[in-house]
């Protein structure tokens, strides 16, 4: 019975640290001059990139950077948004990089 009060504390614990206020995260969904992005924070607002899309083998030829293809190409795409949130491999010299994760 004693485990069972201890779980139970620690769960009421746990759950105590929730906040829906985090910091970062917008009140609103609603992003003036840009879209939002659904993000592991919360919705964040990011703007479209001029280039995105466009062909790429290199960050340096994009506002952001480049967006490896699939499998082994040597050509991407430059990102859709600045920042640009979730995993991506970039693209470096028409060579994919290490994956990186934004949050």
């Amino acid at each position: 019975m004693r485990m069972i009060h201890i779980g139970l504390a620690l769960a009421l614990l746990a759950l105590a640290g929730c906040q829906d206020d985090a910091p970062g995260v917008l009140e609103t969904t609603s992003c003036s001059g840009a879209v939002t992005v659904q993000t592991a924070a919360g919705p964040q607002c990011a703007m479209k990139a001029g280039d995105a899309g466009k062909a790429c083998t290199s960050s340096s030829q994009c506002e952001t950077f480049c967006l490896a293809g699939a499998g082994a190409a040597t050509t991407g795409s430059c990102a859709p948004t600045k920042p640009y949130y979730g995993c991506f491999t970039p693209l470096e010299n028409g060579k994919p990089g290490v994956e990186v994760c934004v949050k």
